[in-house]
C-alpha cells in the first residue's frame, strides 16, 4: 500500500511565516521571468524594426530600378509608334483609363432634366450609374461632357480619359 502523504497545513505564525517565505521566493521569480521576457521582447522587436528598415531600403533600390527601366520603355514604345510591343520577357503598352466623376447635384439635374430612366430607388433615390454609364457613352463629348439628346449639358457627370503605360512580365 501506497502510503498517501499528509498535506502541508499552516497551523501557526512560523509555518505562516514560512508559507510567506516561499510565496515571496515564488513571486520574485515568477516577476525575474516576466522581466527576462519583456527584455527579449524588446531584442527582437528592435532587430525586426531594423530588418524592416533594411527591406524597405532594398525594395526602394528595386523601385527606382523599375520606374527608369518603365521610362524607358515608355519612351521606347512612343518612339516606335505603336500600342504594344511583346517580347519574350513580357510585353509593354498604352492602356485607356476612364475615369468617371460624379457630382453630388446629379441626382437632382437628372430629375430636372426628366431622365429618370437613370434614377433607381432602394431604400432612397440614387444615381444608377450602371445604365447612365452606358447611355452617356452615345452622348458624351470629345471633352468628356454629357449632353442630353436636345444637347443640354448634365454638369453633374464628367468622365476623364487618360492612358496608363503597362508593363506586363
Amino acid at each position: 500500500m501506497t502510503e498517501e502523504k499528509e498535506r502541508f497545513k499552516i497551523t501557526n505564525d512560523s509555518t505562516l511565516n514560512w508559507a510567506l517565505e516561499k510565496y515571496k521566493e515564488a513571486k520574485e521569480q515568477f516577476d525575474l521571468y516576466e522581466q527576462q521576457a519583456t527584455e527579449s521582447k524588446q531584442r527582437l522587436l528592435k532587430k525586426i524594426a531594423e530588418i524592416d528598415l533594411t527591406k524597405q531600403q532594398l525594395q526602394q533600390n528595386e523601385v527606382d530600378k523599375m520606374t527608369h527601366f518603365d521610362n524607358l520603355a515608355a519612351i521606347y514604345l512612343i518612339e516606335q509608334g505603336k500600342k504594344t510591343i511583346k517580347t519574350i520577357n513580357g510585353s509593354v503598352r498604352f492602356k485607356k483609363k476612364t475615369t468617371w466623376n460624379y457630382d453630388a447635384t446629379l441626382l437632382d439635374e437628372l430629375k430636372e432634366k426628366q431622365l429618370n430612366d437613370f434614377i433607381r430607388v432602394k431604400t432612397s433615390e440614387e444615381v444608377d450609374k450602371k445604365g447612365l454609364k452606358a447611355w452617356a457613352k452615345d452622348h458624351m463629348t470629345d471633352s468628356g461632357k454629357v449632353v442630353t439628346e436636345d444637347g443640354e449639358l448634365i454638369a453633374g457627370v464628367t468622365v476623364e480619359e487618360t492612358q496608363e503605360f503597362e508593363i506586363k512580365i
